[in-house]
């Protein structure tokens, strides 16, 4: 609440009859011309006050802003007034006022004599006497707001009935007040959109500023990261580079989750991310995911985010966030370069690792092929295998994998088996030769190694595999074991035996068991004879049997088996096979009638026995 004082040439004790036509456009223009050079709400009702008390009869003013809903006065100004009637004016309930009122109505109220109020207004009686105000009028005053109006009120000393100049005085006052406070809050409104278009012009240019700066540490980013992969440069390097780029430790990590190489993250910190991404990998869709990923992993946050080819995963990035809780938006682009160089730094290493697996599935295939012995003491040195040293071959065989796998993946495999293995200690490489089969040769190992070896092969087998395909059902690997030999012929005689003991457990069903060719026993004899022999000594001896069988619905073959497992003891086959001794003597007659043998001939019980171990070794019938 503000006093005003009044300024100017004061028209108080005017007479009514004096205040015409003429005399009421005069003061019009003198307010008018001090209302309309305000610049704010707060001075334009100032100066009505002021102009009130020194162009107009009345002698007391009050302006105020009303806030209609809330019933209260939000500023007011007020000339003429004792002292002491600012209190009342601060104290005054506006609810059942005649300001309310003329707020609500937009229009104007006049009161002849305040001593003898209308019953709505019967607070005037108490007011008049506090303010010596016994006439007044409440005009009200349009604002640009709905839920606001400006109420502008003047007194007289006595009691007066105002005049229809008085009316129409007040009315111009407050139509002039009306148009300088719409011109007020036009320039108002215009400053704060000139303020908002200037906030938005330097958030546009500290943006576009902002970017522009992203943009050459992204163009530089480039620059160094396409100068390392010209050069060929290595995995650390890369990684290093990619650290310091983006400030954050990194750790990289190949499709098995294991780690390729970390920059400024601690060993103890990394085994708990790599047990958490082992976790998400088992996902089919986040290993084919490749946006960034946030983890909060031992309470640090990390960006994970995968290298995907052909929609397959072929790395896995982790970055550690040092500052704050998420990467701004020029890491978020550098760790997506981070990935596009990964992916050109992965495919280099592949065309490497497949070359080199080509030269490893090469060198197997000269062993088994013929290949010369200069050949393959060349290519031994070139993959580092000691033809002084003793070698022994390994041949493993896996089923369950799915035949959808890409070549790529069978080669990581592969890459990951031997990683596995030679944390045995054991001097070896590993070739993978086709789909489902690898070779792996044991340099200078001990014979009660070679068991840890093959329990290291299963277990790493089945890891893989279930990294590569989280759908990977149950896997079986079945080993075939070579003996420890020196030399190039040494070498060729145990991947021979190797390969012939893989034969020989797959062919007596079991595939997922090793067996060691020392071992075979006779079966490793047999597993030698050329087909055609081996199908030729089985025509001679059983073919006869197996279709006499065929034909009469019997079991010589059967028969015949039960009588060798039997040690030759009639009546416990008979026993074994739930029959009376007679029955088995006609059958093992009828065998040496079909066959043209004689079952009391050591040679020719042999040669049975022979035949019915091929038949079991090799699976197949003549």
């Amino acid at each position: 609440m503000t006093v005003i004082e009044a300024e100017g040439a004061s028209m108080h004790g005017t007479s009514d009859d004096q205040l015409g036509e003429h005399e009421v456009v005069s003061r019009l223009e003198l307010i008018a011309d001090k209302i309309n050079t305000k610049d704010s709400i707060d001075a334009v009702m100032a100066s009505m006050v002021s102009a009130v008390l020194a162009h107009t009869p009345w002698t007391q003013c009050w302006v105020a802003l009303v806030d209609i809903p809330a019933k209260k006065v939000v500023v007011d100004y007020y000339g003429g007034f004792d002292p002491s009637y600012e209190n009342a004016l601060r104290e005054w309930d506006l609810d059942g006022t005649i300001t309310l009122d003329v707020a609500r109505t937009h229009g104007i109220i006049t009161i002849a004599n305040t001593e003898q109020p209308p019953p709505q207004y019967a607070y005037f009686a108490d007011a008049a006497r506090i303010s010596s105000s016994m006439a007044v009028m409440h005009v009200s005053v349009p604002f640009e707001r709905a839920d606001r109006c400006v109420v502008f009120a003047v007194n007289l000393p006595y009691a007066h009935e105002f005049t229809t100049a008085e009316i129409t005085l007040a009315r111009g006052i407050a139509t002039f007040a009306a148009i300088a406070f719409r011109n007020v809050l036009a320039t108002e409104q215009m400053v704060e959109l000139q303020a908002v278009e200037q906030t938005k012009l330097a958030h546009l240019n500290t943006a576009i500023s902002q970017k522009n700066n992203d943009l050459m540490q992204l163009s530089a980013a480039q620059t160094r990261l396409l100068r390392l992969q010209a050069v060929g440069a290595d995995v650390a390097s890369i990684c290093a580079e990619i650290s310091e780029l983006t400030a954050m430790p990194v750790l990289l990590l190949d499709p098995f989750v294991q780690p390729l190489e970390m920059v400024a993250f601690a060993s103890e910190h990394a085994e708990a991310v790599i047990r958490h991404v082992t976790q998400q990998s088992r996902s089919h869709a986040f290993r084919i995911e490749t946006r960034p990923a946030m983890a909060l992993i031992n309470d640090r946050p990390h960006m994970i985010t995968n290298v995907v080819e052909d929609n397959t995963l072929v790395a896995i990035i982790v970055l550690q966030i040092v500052d704050g809780d998420e990467p701004n938006e020029l890491q978020l682009r550098l760790i997506e370069l981070s990935r596009v160089h990964v992916s050109l730094m992965v495919r280099r290493v592949r065309a490497s690792f497949e070359t080199e697996a080509r030269f490893v599935r090469e060198f197997v295939d000269a062993l088994g092929g013929g290949g010369s012995d200069l050949s393959i003491t060349q290519t031994a040195g070139m993959v580092g295998l000691s033809l002084q040293a003793a070698n022994q071959v390994l041949i493993a065989r896996i089923s369950g994998l799915s035949p959808a796998l890409p070549r790529r993946y069978i080669d990581e495999l592969g890459q990951f088996v031997a990683s596995r293995l030679r944390q045995t200690g054991a001097p070896l490489f590993v070739a993978p030769l086709s789909g489902n089969e690898f070779t792996i040769v044991l340099s200078d190992t001990p014979v009660w190694r070679s068991a840890r070896v093959t329990d290291r092969v299963r277990s790493a087998v089945a890891e893989g595999a279930n990294l590569i395909d989280p759908a990977t059902g149950t896997v079986q690997v079945a080993i075939g074991i070579g003996t420890s030999l020196i030399g190039v012929e040494g070498l060729r005689r145990s991947h021979y035996q190797a390969l012939r003991a893989l034969e020989i457990t797959l062919a007596s069903g079991h595939a997922d068991s090793d067996l060691s060719f020392e071992e075979a026993g006779t079966a490793a004899i047999l597993a030698a004879i050329p087909t055609d022999d081996r199908n030729a000594f089985l025509s001679r001896y059983l073919k006869p049997l197996i279709h006499y069988d065929s034909m009469h619905g019997t079991p010589l073959i059967e028969t015949l088996e039960t009588y060798f497992e039997s040690i030759g003891n009639v009546p416990r086959t008979a026993d074994r096979l739930f029959l009376h001794v007679s029955t088995v003597r006609y059958r093992l007659r009828r065998v040496e009638e079909l066959a043209g043998i004689s079952l009391d001939d050591q040679e020719d019980r042999l040669r049975l026995q022979l035949c019915l171990r091929l038949i079991r070794l090799t699976g197949s019938l003549p």
